[in-house]
C-alpha cells in the first residue's frame, strides 16, 4: 500500500500516527494498507483509557546436560522454573535430611518447597527470604583454589577474611553480590514488532552484571566474527581472578545464548551465587552433579494501570470507566503483596516483652527479646483494618 487517510490527513506506508479519540475508522488509499499498533507499552492513559505499564524480573535454573541425570532440562530445568531460588539450592542450614543434625533454618523449608524430607533441590521463596533466622553465613575461609569437592567460595577468598581486607574476601563479596535481597524489577520501557516474527523488548537499565563484564557485547557469538561476541564475554566476565566470576542476570543470559544456540562444545560452569553458600555433599551438592544455574527465566508482571486525567470532577465521555477485570486485578496484586509487611498492631497486641530471665519459645534467653516474632498482614485482618470490612468496598460510605 502507499497511504491511509485518517482523521483528516494522510499518513504515508511506514509512517506513525497518533490515534485520536472518538475516531476510529480510516480510509485506505489502494485498498492493501494494513494499520498496526507501533508501541505496546502506554506511559499515560489516553482518553478514555488505560495506560499499559510492565515490569520484568529474572531468575535462572541449572540443569545437567544427561538423559540418565535428575537435572536434566526436560525433566528439570524447563519443569521446575518457577520460584527457583539458584542462591538456596542445595541448603544444609535448611535442610533437614537424614545425618543434617539440626539445622538452624529447618522450620523454612515447609515453606519453600514440597518435598521437606529430601535434598533442597527447589526452592521456591522470594528473594527476601535468603537469610533469614541468620541462615546461609557465607564462608569467611578460603581452601587452595582447585580443591576437589569444595565451594567456590573458599576458592575465591585469598585468607580468612573476618578480619581482612575486601581483597581476601572475593568469594564472600561475590556471593552477597550475585545473592542480593529484594533487588527492583526492571522496568519495561518499550515493546515493539522487530519483524521476522520476533519482538523487541527494551528495559530502563542493563541487566545485572559483574564487575569484570565487557562494557559492551554484540549479538555475535565468536571472537572472529568480531568485536564484543559472546565468546569475548564469557572469557572476560568467569575467570573470577579479580572478582570471582559471580552469577548474574546478563552472564546466565549470554553463557546460555553461547552453550544452547552458539554450539559452544563446553557446558554453563558453576559459578558463586549458583547455589546456596552452604551447600556440600551433605545437602546434595558436589562440583558435577549439575551446571551453572544459566537457563533464564524471565517473569513479566503487568502494573496497576492509570487512568485519564482530564484535572475536573465532571462526568465527560473522556473519562475512564471502572472495569470489573481492572479492579480484580487490584485486588490480585494487594493479596499478593499484603504479606510482605508487618501487620504492626496484631504484633504488638499478640506478643510480649520476656524479662524472666528463661529461654522462651524463640530460644532466647529473656531480659532481652519478646516471646513472638513479628506478625505479617493477611489480606482480611488488612481489608479489616483498612474498611471495617474482610473484603474491600466497592462502593464508599457516604
Amino acid at each position: 500500500g502507499t497511504s491511509i487517510t485518517y482523521n483528516g490527513a494522510t499518513v504515508a506506508a511506514g509512517a506513525q500516527f497518533t490515534g485520536v479519540h472518538g475516531v476510529d475508522t480510516y480510509t485506505k488509499t489502494a485498498g492493501t494498507e494494513t494499520v498496526l499498533e507501533y508501541e505496546l507499552i502506554r506511559e499515560d492513559a489516553s482518553e478514555a483509557g488505560y495506560s499499559n505499564q510492565w515490569s520484568m524480573f529474572m531468575q535462572s535454573i541449572g540443569y545437567q546436560n544427561s538423559e540418565s541425570s535428575a537435572y536434566k532440562p526436560s525433566g528439570y530445568s524447563d519443569v521446575i522454573g518457577w520460584g527457583h531460588d539458584r542462591c538456596a539450592m542445595f541448603s544444609k542450614d535448611w535442610t533437614n535430611v537424614a545425618g543434617a543434625g539440626d539445622p538452624v533454618g529447618k522450620e523454612i523449608l515447609p515453606h519453600v518447597t514440597p518435598y521437606p524430607g529430601a535434598y533442597l533441590q527447589r526452592s521456591e521463596n522470594p528473594t527476601g527470604y535468603r537469610y533469614l533466622l541468620n541462615t546461609h553465613a557465607v564462608p569467611l575461609g578460603e581452601v587452595y583454589p582447585g580443591t576437589s569437592n569444595t565451594h567456590l567460595i573458599p576458592q575465591a577468598n585469598y585468607g580468612n577474611c573476618e578480619d581482612s581486607g575486601g581483597t581476601d574476601c572475593i568469594g564472600a563479596n561475590g556471593h552477597y553480590k550475585s545473592c542480593k535481597v529484594y533487588v527492583p524489577d526492571y522496568k519495561v520501557t518499550s515493546v515493539r514488532d522487530a519483524g521476522n516474527n520476533q519482538v523487541r523488548v527494551e528495559l530502563d537499565r542493563r541487566l545485572s552484571h559483574n564487575e569484570d563484564a565487557p562494557s559492551a557485547i554484540a549479538n555475535i557469538a565468536l571472537k572472529t566474527d568480531g568485536d564484543h561476541s559472546r565468546e569475548a564475554y564469557i572469557e572476560a566476565d568467569s575467570t573470577g581472578a579479580a572478582n570471582g566470576g559471580y552469577r548474574k542476570d546478563e552472564n546466565a543470559v549470554v553463557e546460555y545464548l553461547r552453550t544452547f544456540i552458539d554450539g559452544s562444545a563446553t557446558q554453563c560452569g558453576q559459578r558463586i551465587g549458583d547455589m546456596g553458600p552452604d551447600a556440600d555433599a551433605g545437602g546434595g551438592w558436589d562440583t558435577s552433579v549439575i551446571n551453572g544455574s544459566c537457563m533464564p527465566r524471565f517473569y513479566f508482571t503487568r502494573l496497576i494501570p492509570y487512568v485519564y486525567e482530564d484535572n475536573n470532577a465532571d462526568y465527560n465521555t473522556t473519562d475512564t470507566l471502572a472495569r470489573t477485570d481492572e479492579l480484580t486485578w487490584m485486588e490480585t496484586i494487594l493479596r499478593a503483596i499484603c504479606e510482605g509487611y508487618v501487620d504492626e498492631d496484631s504484633t504488638n497486641n499478640q506478643r510480649t516483652f520476656d524479662d524472666t530471665g528463661n529461654t522462651n519459645i524463640n530460644n532466647c534467653l529473656g531480659y532481652a527479646c519478646y516471646d513472638k516474632r513479628l506478625y505479617d498482614w493477611t489480606f482480611e485482618q488488612l481489608m479489616y483494618a483498612a474498611n471495617g470490612k474482610q473484603h474491600y468496598r466497592a462502593l464508599p460510605d457516604t
